[in-house]
């Protein structure tokens, strides 16, 4: 039979089941037991070949058949049936002989930064002071003006660099790196020491001492005694270094008396100053004592006795690391001067020749051996 459609004005139920929703059951977690890491122990077999005698022990045994020496002889001599595979260890220490950062010269004297500008700078020097002296009353006081004048100092550059390609810049260790600018560094000290070393002999005023290239003990204490005068006589300052050549430094130490040392003697009775083979400081007649690698020999211009405010060295940070397209160049660089202002503040040792160098504008005179 067909279903009655429902007509207008018949009320109609309107009631909606909804479906019985199915019963979610949720599956148990998963239990996994924790994994603990299980060391492998492994012992191996201790060998009792340790020396000659055992090795040859267990030779004679593994000749007469004994398995467990014939295993013990084996291992020992594994290591020299493969020699292709042994490698070639590089140690990280590297042997260095041709190297020093030694400055004498510039360590012996004041130092001072670098100003941060210009090519050219000033530093006052008073060159007349005025007059004070005894004036009756009434009497007049005749004015003697202070003078001062402007030393010009010029800045210089000391430079050095390392060319290298890009791929031994990416391929080598950092040890390399790390030894090229400690190399850098020493070059860089020794040329600053023999530049300012030439620069305190070039500036000095020589006079003969009458004294052989083999100075004895008794010429080297008259010789820092008049030195140390000279100083304090000109500038009214006290002489607080000597500067020697390796060769005058060698010479100090075999100063002795009846063969027993002078400046390196346990207990001296009379302490003359000291100088040891293991350092190149010391004291000679009680001035530091300084080994200057830039001097040489034992005549003239090979030590000198100087006042730490004769000459100022002037000096700027050093390390500079530009790099270029296809290379890497390590540079090291710094501007630097070295001033004198005390010039009569040195005494410098000449053995025969007399040789007088004034300097008006620095009003100079020094003593040389």
């Amino acid at each position: 039979a067909q279903p009655q459609q429902p007509t207008e004005g018949d009320v109609v139920e309107n009631t909606v089941t909804e479906p019985t929703a199915a019963e979610t059951v949720e599956a148990s977690a998963k239990v996994e037991a924790a994994s603990v890491a299980k060391p492998v122990n492994f012992i191996a077999a201790r060998n009792p070949v340790v020396s000659p005698e055992t090795f040859l022990m267990h030779k004679v045994a593994a000749m007469r058949g004994s398995e467990e020496s014939r295993n013990f002889i084996a291992a020992a001599t594994a290591s020299t049936d493969n020699p292709g595979l042994i490698p070639t260890r590089q140690l990280r220490e590297v042997v260095n002989g041709l190297a020093d950062n030694v400055r004498a010269s510039i360590d012996s004297i004041s130092n001072g930064t670098l100003p941060n500008a210009g090519l050219v700078f000033q530093i006052p020097k008073i060159t007349q002071l005025p007059n004070v002296a005894v004036v009756d009353e009434l009497d007049e006081v005749t004015p003697v003006v202070m003078e001062s004048e402007f030393i010009n100092v010029d800045v210089k550059s000391f430079k050095g660099n390392q060319v290298m390609s890009v791929e031994l810049a990416d391929r080598s260790d950092p040890l390399f790196f790390s030894e090229l600018i400690s190399n850098l560094s020493s070059q860089y000290a020794r040329a600053t020491n023999a530049y300012n070393s030439g620069r305190i002999i070039a500036g000095a005023t020589k006079t003969a001492t009458g004294y052989g290239s083999d100075i004895t003990a008794a010429e080297l204490l008259a010789w820092v005694s008049a030195g140390a005068v000279s100083v304090y006589s000109n500038t009214f300052k006290f002489a607080d270094a000597i500067v020697v050549s390796p060769a005058m430094w060698g010479r100090i130490m075999s100063f002795n008396v009846d063969g027993r040392p002078i400046y390196n003697a346990l207990q001296p009775q009379n302490a003359a100053g000291n100088a040891q083979p293991r350092s190149l400081r010391g004291s000679v007649n009680g001035i530091d004592l300084w080994v200057d690698t830039a001097l040489s020999g034992t005549g003239d211009n090979s030590m000198y006795v100087i006042n730490r405010d004769a000459y100022t060295w002037y000096e700027s940070p050093r390390l500079e690391l530009p790099s270029r397209i296809g290379d890497q160049r390590c540079q090291i660089s710094s501007r630097l001067k070295s001033c004198a202002r005390y010039l009569a503040s040195l005494n410098l040792y000449t053995v025969t020749n007399i040789w007088i160098r004034s300097l008006i504008r620095l009003n100079s005179q020094f003593c040389l051996y």
